[in-house]
Protein backbone atom coordinates (compact mmCIF):
# COMPACT_ATOMS: atom_id res chain seq x y z
CA UNK A 1 0.00 0.00 0.00
CA UNK A 2 1.23 3.44 -1.22
CA UNK A 3 0.48 6.77 0.89
CA UNK A 4 1.79 10.02 0.44
CA UNK A 5 1.08 13.48 1.87
CA UNK A 6 -1.13 14.62 -0.88
CA UNK A 7 -1.70 13.04 -4.54
CA UNK A 8 0.69 15.63 -5.97
CA UNK A 9 3.92 14.45 -4.36
CA UNK A 10 2.83 10.54 -5.35
CA UNK A 11 5.78 9.28 -8.30
CA UNK A 12 3.31 7.30 -10.51
CA UNK A 13 6.05 5.82 -11.75
CA UNK A 14 6.66 3.14 -9.12
CA UNK A 15 2.92 2.83 -8.67
CA UNK A 16 1.14 -0.69 -9.97
CA UNK A 17 -1.90 -1.78 -11.40
CA UNK A 18 -4.18 -2.45 -8.11
CA UNK A 19 -2.32 -0.22 -5.81
CA UNK A 20 -3.72 2.30 -3.27
CA UNK A 21 -2.77 5.31 -2.98
CA UNK A 22 -3.92 7.55 0.75
CA UNK A 23 -4.29 11.17 0.42
CA UNK A 24 -3.60 11.86 4.26
CA UNK A 25 -4.87 15.48 4.02
CA UNK A 26 -8.39 13.91 3.45
CA UNK A 27 -7.91 10.63 4.15
CA UNK A 28 -9.39 9.11 1.09
CA UNK A 29 -8.20 6.28 -0.85
CA UNK A 30 -7.53 6.03 -4.40
CA UNK A 31 -7.12 2.70 -6.42
CA UNK A 32 -4.22 2.80 -8.62
CA UNK A 33 -5.29 2.22 -12.65
CA UNK A 34 -3.31 2.34 -15.64
CA UNK A 35 -4.38 3.28 -19.47
CA UNK A 36 -3.12 3.86 -22.76
CA UNK A 37 -6.17 6.15 -23.39
CA UNK A 38 -6.81 9.96 -22.12
CA UNK A 39 -9.54 10.28 -19.56
CA UNK A 40 -11.62 11.25 -21.76
CA UNK A 41 -12.04 8.38 -23.76
CA UNK A 42 -11.40 6.07 -21.18
CA UNK A 43 -13.43 7.63 -18.53
CA UNK A 44 -16.81 6.67 -17.80
CA UNK A 45 -18.43 3.66 -15.65
CA UNK A 46 -17.43 0.78 -17.49
CA UNK A 47 -13.96 2.23 -18.95
CA UNK A 48 -15.49 2.65 -22.63
CA UNK A 49 -15.97 6.77 -22.53
CA UNK A 50 -18.01 9.29 -20.98
CA UNK A 51 -21.83 8.44 -22.18
CA UNK A 52 -22.66 12.49 -21.90
CA UNK A 53 -19.82 13.56 -23.69
CA UNK A 54 -20.43 15.91 -26.06
CA UNK A 55 -16.89 16.31 -28.03
CA UNK A 56 -16.57 15.32 -31.57
CA UNK A 57 -13.40 13.45 -33.04
CA UNK A 58 -11.52 15.22 -35.72
CA UNK A 59 -12.53 12.53 -38.04
CA UNK A 60 -16.28 12.73 -37.21
CA UNK A 61 -15.96 16.67 -37.56
CA UNK A 62 -13.92 16.68 -40.99
CA UNK A 63 -15.42 13.87 -42.70
CA UNK A 64 -18.36 11.96 -41.43
CA UNK A 65 -20.78 14.61 -40.61
CA UNK A 66 -20.13 16.78 -43.49
CA UNK A 67 -20.72 13.81 -45.62
CA UNK A 68 -24.13 13.06 -43.73
CA UNK A 69 -25.42 16.41 -44.34
CA UNK A 70 -24.89 16.19 -48.34
CA UNK A 71 -26.86 12.93 -48.34
CA UNK A 72 -29.46 14.44 -46.80
CA UNK A 73 -29.13 17.03 -48.84
CA UNK A 74 -29.44 14.84 -51.76
CA UNK A 75 -32.23 12.35 -50.47
CA UNK A 76 -34.66 14.76 -48.57
CA UNK A 77 -33.84 18.60 -49.49
CA UNK A 78 -33.02 18.30 -53.33
CA UNK A 79 -35.12 15.73 -54.17
CA UNK A 80 -37.58 17.30 -56.26
CA UNK A 81 -35.39 19.60 -57.54
CA UNK A 82 -33.37 15.74 -59.24
CA UNK A 83 -36.75 14.80 -59.95
CA UNK A 84 -38.20 17.53 -61.64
Amino acid sequence: MSSASGLLDVNVQTLKEGDVVTNNETGKHYFVRKTVLSPSLGGGPHGLGDPDDRSLRRLEAEAVIPRLMDERLEKVECRSVLNG
